[in-house]
């Protein structure tokens, strides 16, 4: 089993979902999890370096 994060790239909960199950069904998953959640007031510096890591992939 393993896990995986994304930080949507746009706002809303269908957005975040819809990129989510994108992801998931370009990886080949089998089954899929989404907890979405507002992160306020998140540093910038933080999200453009998890964004760098997760375009990696």
């Amino acid at each position: 089993m393993g896990f995986n994060s994304l930080l949507q790239k746009k706002p809303g909960l269908n957005q975040g979902i819809t990129e989510a199950s994108l992801k998931a069904k370009k990886s080949g998953a089998k089954t899929i999890l989404i907890l979405h959640g507002d992160i306020p007031r998140t540093n910038a510096s933080i999200l453009n370096r998890y964004k760098k890591t997760q375009n990696s992939d």
